[in-house]
């Protein structure tokens, strides 16, 4: 799944050793690791997809009244 939108054609092994070789850190101030930079790169595209995906939200309420004068119940329905 990973090959069909790689990041570049250098592949994992030769990015993790530039940013070790650059001195960069990982998130948990470790060095990289090729599974490392997949897993960033894995969590990046999904981030991106549901960030620019369409999500439709609807949520409506009721309120039904019941009773007389003095007394009123109010019954609220959640549908989602």
């Amino acid at each position: 799944m990973y090959k069909e939108n790689f990041v570049s054609p250098i592949g994992y092994r030769k990015i993790t050793k530039l940013f070790n070789s650059e001195g960069l850190k990982s998130p948990t101030n470790k060095t990289f690791y090729p599974s490392l930079v997949h897993s960033i790169y894995r969590r990046g595209k999904i981030r991106e997809e549901r960030f620019n995906s369409e999500v439709e939200v609807k949520k409506e309420m009721f309120v039904k009244h019941i009773g007389n004068k003095e007394i009123t119940i109010y019954i609220k329905l959640f549908l989602c």
